[in-house]
């Protein structure tokens, strides 16, 4: 469903709003970190940024856990994530905040226009974007400092652009933005919501499929090339983590 400019300055203004108000705790003490895995993901973090400013060197070895061990094959970390650019600039714990609070906008804006897009109403879409992020499932992640967690936030934009790929005639084109989404979340140690989302697609176009919605040879299609697609834009890492 279309919206004017001033609709969606609008609608994305109130959701900035809603991610800041929601995450606002957080900035109280804003040098804090929390409670269960913030050491960990925080050493994860803090290990390639003193690597990188510190060294000038890219951060392959973690030689601070278990006596050394590899750090960018290991699945968690995040150097090419774009998130990290928040680490080098501010520090490994403001950096996390910031980057609960910028997720938390992405994903409230996500999953906005993915129920937009099944033409629920402006007040419904709202409604269904806070229910997936602000309910407890991103909270309690982020709250354990579970920085794969952010990814989640990505997990309403790569759908809704896998439902306009099987809308578009150009599958190789219409992908691309899926095959994106999904290496940024692979980037950014989001191990779990990328897997979870290639389940979901299969899944969904199973389901298709079987009721007559779409064409198997399509949905084969659309599959292969999205896994060859995202695989060959994220190979840089997926190699080491897999090798």
């Amino acid at each position: 469903m279309n919206e004017s400019s001033r609709e969606t300055a609008l609608v994305l203004s109130v959701l900035a709003v809603i991610a800041v108000i929601f995450s606002w705790p957080l900035f109280v003490h804003p040098d804090y970190w929390g409670i269960q895995d913030w050491d960990m993901f925080l050493l994860k973090t803090g290990v390639a940024r003193e690597s990188l400013l510190r060294y000038g060197q890219f951060p392959l070895w973690n030689p601070f856990q278990n006596g050394g061990v590899p750090h960018f094959a290991h699945p968690e970390s995040t150097t090419l994530s774009p998130a990290f650019l928040m680490d080098l600039i501010f520090g490994v714990v403001r950096a996390a905040k910031i980057n609960i609070t910028l997720h938390l906008f992405i994903g409230l804006a996500g999953a906005y226009y993915l129920a937009r897009h099944y033409g629920l109403m402006r007040a419904t879409a709202l409604l269904a974007a806070f229910l997936f992020m602000l309910s407890s499932m991103y909270a309690v992640l982020v709250t354990a400092g579970m920085e794969w967690a952010y990814q989640i936030a990505l997990m309403p934009w790569a759908f809704l652009f896998f439902l306009k790929s099987h809308e578009s005639r150009k599958t190789l084109l219409s992908v691309v933005p899926v095959s994106v989404m999904l290496v940024l979340m692979w980037f950014g140690a989001g191990v779990y919501p990328f897997c979870i989302s290639l389940l979901f697609y299969a899944t969904y176009s199973a389901i298709a499929v079987i009721s007559g919605e779409q064409p198997l040879k399509r949905s084969l299609a659309i599959l292969c090339t999205i896994l060859a697609l995202t695989f060959a834009l994220g190979a840089i890492k997926f190699v080491p983590s897999i090798t």
